[in-house]
């Protein structure tokens, strides 16, 4: 089947800064590198779909509560949850775990802390066309648990900070690491100063080229039909490549690849009337069974 794929530069803007930023420029590093399947345990993989099906559910609970446009990093919540679980061995613990699909104890807690060593330590290595920044920090008014302390670096390469988050020191302080860890994207996460003795903090920063590039003199201006069935006048960006694709009664997907075709964004898009029916049971399951069976398509 021929399908030429013509995608809105909003709908890319709100799945790119998903990972707090991203362009069509090159990165600050251009270098070839071949795609490459990431190395897992049976433990470690038995993660992967639990993961997605929390990224499913925490963008339902915020669809629930916000009619406007929607934008969340799952990646960066799994990983500050992390550093909460680690920091408990209770029901705390527990109730983490269990909300990313694991089991409770402290089985499931070196699962999570492998997991996120491998992602941590081999995303950022895997397309030389890609810069992917997963940074976090502990600050602390009080000397920290030795086992907390070597959990944080060793399995989420957390930077430990003996300096309060309290107060416009704490804030201005806070606001410069993230600001450093996004390039500059993000240059005040902390607008008002904060009351709290310690803080766990995550910036997550994406960049990268995409693999079949789009022509922005083909940029031009067209109508979006908005959700509400309101319009709106927008850029459209246009590409006409070949790309991984499959199409349902409820949704199409199509998948747009960086780099080496290690990270790509995946584009769903309900058919008309059905946005609810999607977002409501689309789940981990049936999205790797829509990837498995899609073809390549123009």
């Amino acid at each position: 089947m021929k399908t030429k794929l013509t995608l809105t530069m909003g709908a890319i803007i709100a799945a790119l800064l998903l990972l707090t930023g991203c362009n069509s420029d090159n990165p600050d590093r251009e270098r070839e590198t071949p795609y490459t399947q990431i190395s897992m345990s049976d433990a470690t993989r038995a993660v992967v779909a639990p993961s997605n099906d929390f990224a499913l559910d925490l963008f339902r609970l915020a669809a629930a509560v916000n009619r406007g446009n929607i934008v969340i990093s799952p990646i960066s919540i799994s990983n500050v949850l992390s550093m909460v679980a680690n920091a408990d061995s209770g029901e705390s613990r527990d109730e983490i775990l269990f909300a990313v699909g694991l089991p409770a104890g402290q089985q499931g807690l070196d699962i999570l802390n492998e997991y996120n060593r491998l992602m941590l330590s081999t995303l950022p290595t895997l397309d030389g066309k890609t810069i992917c920044n997963i940074a976090n920090s502990v600050w602390t008014e009080f000397p920290l648990n030795r086992i907390f302390a070597e959990n944080m670096v060793q399995y989420l390469g957390a930077e430990l900070f003996r300096q309060s988050p309290r107060g416009e020191n704490g804030r201005q302080a806070i606001n410069k690491w993230v600001s450093t860890e996004t390039s500059g994207i993000i240059p005040e996460l902390l607008k008002n100063p904060i009351d709290a003795s310690w803080a766990l903090v995550n910036a997550s920063y994406f960049k990268g080229i995409w693999a079949n590039p789009f022509d922005r003199e083909e940029t031009t201006g067209m109508t979006f039909h908005n959700l509400d069935l309101s319009e709106t006048r927008t850029p459209f960006m246009y590409v006409n490549a070949d790309f991984s694709y499959n199409s349902f009664d409820d949704f199409e997907i199509v998948s747009l690849p960086y780099g080496n075709g290690n990270f790509c964004m995946e584009v769903i898009l309900p058919a008309e009337g059905k946005f609810a029916d999607v977002m409501g049971t689309l789940t981990a399951e049936t999205l790797e069974a829509a990837r498995r069976e899609a073809t390549k398509t123009l």
